[in-house]
Order: structure tokens, then C-alpha cells, then sequence
């Protein structure tokens, strides 16, 4: 009974239901989330996130533009990206790229009928504070990277390519040798050009890279201190580095040192032999590719040489047949007789004055 009253019920609320578009419909879900959740939030919801901020500084410059004192839509890459909005002096310390862990609570905004929840964050500090230094320098070389645009420049194709090596100018430094012995048996098929430089001076460094026209540029140092490989990092060094057309090859001291020009060389080596021995199995395989191009080609030449001889061979046969059929022709072609034409010529005329009389 009870169910039969509320089926009737039912009916009687859809028959006084107003009758709506689609549009209406959606503007009205629209409104009724605006006035549901519009601003929701719970500050005893604390959470608390890991990730790396992205776009702060732009934020920042938005903030300071509107004078404002709190920063909206930071992003936070954390398995996925978080939008966070905080006040400036939470995230004044931080920088993009930097790790941070935030504690906050969720808020709801709705834009146009679109739900979205931030973190409204009210705490914020770095885990990794011993390591940010070299995380911010690290993210900082990288943004440099991509302003430069690098490109991969294609090995060579020539049968002697012309290298240029820019090495340590010290005579205790060996490098160079170290790098000649890597290129084994195809240093004959290099016109080598030597650039010692002081390999701790970026401009030296630079005016080299700029010198250099070989179809090989090589920069290879041996060990050191840290701080003597910031040269393989400078601006200059590594914009001069990326116009080149060459094939760049590196050797910058031993697998423990990382340099944005390793980043951009064509083949980066740990020590300068491996970039000579590189440098060799290069020249290897492209011999190997020349020789099986010859190869190729002789197979090529001989079979057109038989395709030759064969047409050569069907011609003479055509010009036999032709001969013979020439002959053929003449032995049963009929004899004219009108060899001696005259009688004939008389007989018209006779009848002709016959016919005149």
C-alpha cells in the first residue's frame, strides 16, 4: 500500500516538473553546484603533498602585478599536478624546480560550471635543504639547455674526414696523445688540427669552438677538481658549442663529471681514448659501408655487362631473321609482264584512229 502511495506521488511531482532545454538543464546544475559548493572547504582536512614547483615565478610576477599578498594556481608536479594556493611569505624562500612538501587543506572553486579543488596550503618546507643548491643549479643548466636548442649533427660520410682537438695546452697533461692512440689504425684517414688551449679558461675554450672548421670537433680534458669543469657549463662555451655544423665529440674527464656540453655533443666520452676509439669504429663502419657499396656496384656493372650481351646476341638474331625474310620476299614475288609496254601503246592508238574515222 505504502509503495502504491508513493508511485502515485511520483507521478503527480513529474506531471508539475517544468518542462526545460538542454541548455536550461545544464545551467541549472550549473547554479546548484555554485550555491552547493562554491568556496567549500574544511581547514580541519589537513594533508600533506610532495612534489616539485613549476610555475611560481610567473605567479609570483602575477601576484605583484595585482599586488597581492597570496599567490593562486602554483603548480606542484606530485604524481600528477596540484594547484596550490598559498600566501607569498610561505613560498617566499622557494624557486622553480625546488622540492617542497606543503600542508594544507582542500577548497572547492567552480569556473564556468567547472569543478576544481586546490590545496590551500598553510606550511611549507624543503626536505631536501642540504641538496637544493645543486637541484636549483641543475634545473637552472637545464632551462639553459633547452634556450639553446640543440640539434645532432650526422657522422661524416667522406672516405679522410679533417678533426680539429681542442686539448689542454699543459705539456704534463697527455690528453691529446691518449686520444690519438684511440683512433688506432684510421688516424691515416684523419687530417688532425691540434688547439691546445688553457682548458680552465672558457673564453680560450670558445674562441677554439669558433676557430674550428674541420667535419670533426673534438674538446677532450683529463681529470681534476670539480670547479674546473664549470667552464664546460659556461654560456658562451656552450652557444658556440651548439652553432656548430661539425660532429662533436667530447672527452671530459671520467664518468664522475657531468657537463651540459656532454649534453649537447653528438657523442659524449668518459676519457679522451674512448672518444678517439669512437671516433675509430665510426670510420670502421663506414668503410664497411663503402665497401659494400662497391661491391654493390660491381655486382650492378656485371649484370648490365650480361644484359648487354644478351641484347647484343637478340640483335644479330633480329638481323638474320630480317635478311631471311628480305628473300624470302624476292623468290615469290610474281614477274610483272609489263616489262615491254610499246605493243600496248600501238594497239591503243590504232584503236583510237579506228574510232576517230
Amino acid at each position: 500500500m505504502t509503495q502504491n502511495v508513493v508511485e502515485v506521488n511520483v507521478v503527480k511531482t513529474a506531471q508539475l516538473a517544468p518542462v526545460l532545454s538542454g541548455g536550461e538543464v545544464e545551467r541549472l546544475l550549473a547554479e546548484t553546484l555554485q550555491r552547493e559548493l562554491k568556496g567549500w572547504s574544511n581547514q580541519h582536512m589537513l594533508v600533506r603533498v610532495r612534489g616539485v614547483l613549476m610555475n611560481l615565478t610567473a605567479q609570483r610576477r602575477a601576484a605583484a602585478m595585482r599586488q597581492y599578498s597570496k599567490l593562486f594556481s602554483v603548480q606542484l608536479e606530485a604524481e600528477g599536478t596540484l594547484t596550490l594556493n598559498a600566501p607569498l611569505k610561505v613560498l617566499e624562500p622557494y624557486e622553480d624546480g625546488d622540492v617542497v612538501e606543503v600542508v594544507g587543506y582542500p577548497v572547492v572553486n567552480i569556473y564556468q560550471g567547472v569543478v576544481s579543488v586546490r590545496l590551500e596550503v598553510i606550511q611549507a618546507h624543503n626536505p631536501y635543504a642540504q641538496e637544493q643548491p645543486e637541484r636549483r643549479a641543475t634545473h637552472a643548466q637545464l632551462a639553459q639547455l633547452r634556450s639553446l636548442k640543440p640539434r645532432r649533427n650526422a657522422f661524416p660520410l667522406r672516405p679522410v674526414v679533417s678533426v680539429d682537438v681542442i686539448h689542454s695546452a699543459s705539456s704534463t697533461a697527455q690528453v691529446d696523445e691518449d686520444f690519438y692512440q684511440g683512433l688506432g689504425e684510421q688516424i691515416s684517414r684523419c687530417r688532425l688540427n691540434a688547439y691546445p688551449v688553457r682548458i680552465t679558461s672558457a673564453e680560450d675554450i670558445c674562441a677554439a669552438i669558433k676557430a674550428s672548421r674541420a667535419d670533426i670537433l673534438v674538446v677532450i680534458r683529463g681529470g681534476g677538481p670539480d670547479a674546473d669543469f664549470s667552464v664546460f657549463n659556461d654560456k658562451a662555451v656552450l652557444e658556440a658549442f651548439a652553432q656548430k655544423k661539425s660532429y662533436r665529440v667530447t672527452g671530459i674527464g671520467h664518468s664522475g663529471h657531468s657537463t651540459l656540453m656532454d649534453l649537447m655533443a653528438d657523442f659524449a666520452a668518459t676519457v679522451p681514448a674512448e672518444a678517439g676509439a669512437h671516433i675509430q669504429s665510426q670510420l670502421n663502419h663506414m668503410a664497411g659501408l663503402v665497401e659494400q657499396y662497391e661491391n654493390s656496384l660491381e655486382q650492378s656493372e656485371y649484370e648490365i655487362s650480361q644484359l648487354q650481351q644478351q641484347i647484343d646476341v637478340l640483335a644479330n638474331q633480329s638481323e638474320i631473321t630480317k635478311q631471311h625474310l628480305q628473300e624470302n620476299l624476292k623468290q615469290i614475288q610474281p614477274k610483272s609482264s609489263f616489262k615491254n609496254p610499246w605493243p600496248y601503246i600501238l594497239i591503243i592508238i590504232l584503236l583510237v584512229l579506228l574510232f576517230l574515222k
